[in-house]
């Protein structure tokens, strides 16, 4: 493990503890996580890594930033996935992104299933799908309505897609 590592292994660490237990991640942890790599990435591998851990940044802005405005991600999420590029890379953050992804829909599915609420979920959805594919109903406006909400620390889903993107990768 390098310092890149470890910074966002502690940075991951922290920010799972605070959406845990708050439901939001604080932005002076993301902002100085993201000064200590930028500053880290000066001092190990000089410009080229600078660029490299801006492009990373970009990168997982860029992947969150739909499910953001569709109201399905906090920003914290948004600003966390940043920071994982930051530390890793545009591919880790894609990585972490596509895993991250399977891990949510795996809590939501035992979180749903916990509550006895999976199937009229997937009933909602499905009759979601049939009336926006006919053009009776916009699916974006149908995300925001209570009956499709579900609140969980999005942040745990992203630890476990770093996990993942450690372990196995996928790009």
């Amino acid at each position: 493990m390098d310092l890149h590592d470890v910074l966002m292994v502690v940075v991951l660490s922290i920010a799972v503890f605070f959406d845990y237990k708050e439901r939001r991640i604080p932005n002076i942890l993301l902002a100085s996580g993201l000064i200590l790599a930028l500053l880290l990435h000066a001092w190990t591998g000089g410009s080229a890594d600078v660029l490299s851990a801006l492009k990373g940044l970009g990168t997982g802005l860029a992947l969150l930033i739909i499910p953001f405005v569709l109201g399905g991600m906090g920003a914290g999420d948004v600003k966390l996935l940043g920071f994982i590029g930051a530390c890793q890379g545009s591919i880790f953050a894609l990585n972490t992104f596509l895993w991250m992804a399977i891990w949510g829909g795996i809590i939501a599915v035992i979180i749903l299933t916990m509550q006895r609420q999976l199937g009229a979920a997937f009933k909602r959805l499905r009759r979601g799908v049939f009336l926006a594919g006919i053009g009776m109903a916009n699916l974006t406006d149908m995300v925001h309505k209570d009956e499709f909400s579900m609140y969980y620390p999005y942040a745990i889903p992203i630890a476990l897609g770093v996990l993942s993107s450690f372990i196995r990768g996928w790009c």
